[in-house]
């Protein structure tokens, strides 16, 4: 019985009827206090993906009335990538393929980026993203407003 009744308690609560009622809640605070919808943005200094994303962050906020939340984050750990070098590989080719078919640049160097690069950039990034201000479309320090 209590099998059954964590199981549609579990339903219940990942079912997307509700997940769509609480954003349509959340969206209607939000336009009620006249505020942007908040994208958080997670940026991994050495992924592919993330540097084909920041490429496109500046249309995206050009395109709707967001802000952008930027969070500098760490690779996965070990259990949630367990194939690395493959998984590595493979998102430098997908990444390559991605950016020609939708018009970003991307080069695949055929191997990882030098560690040394890496956490050059990561405090770099982690300087750009550490003045806790949102970007904004239109708002200082957002891509559009130079």
């Amino acid at each position: 019985m209590r099998a059954v009744i964590a199981r549609s308690v579990a339903a219940l609560l990942t079912s997307p009827r509700l997940r769509d009622a609480r954003r349509s809640l959340a969206s209607a605070r939000r336009r009620a206090r006249g505020g942007p919808a908040v994208v958080h943005y997670f940026h991994q200094a050495d992924d592919p993906y993330s540097h084909l994303m920041l490429q496109a962050l500046p249309a995206l906020a050009a395109n709707h009335a967001i802000r952008l939340e930027l969070h500098l984050v760490p690779p996965p750990d070990d259990a949630a990538a367990p194939d690395r070098g493959r998984l590595q590989a493979w998102s430098r080719r997908d990444a390559r393929d991605l950016a020609a078919a939708v018009g970003l640049e991307f080069v695949d160097p055929g191997r990882e980026p030098d560690p040394a690069l890496v956490s050059l950039a990561q405090r770099a990034l982690a300087a750009a993203f550490s003045d806790g201000r949102p970007l904004e479309h239109g708002a200082p320090g957002s891509p559009d407003s130079e």
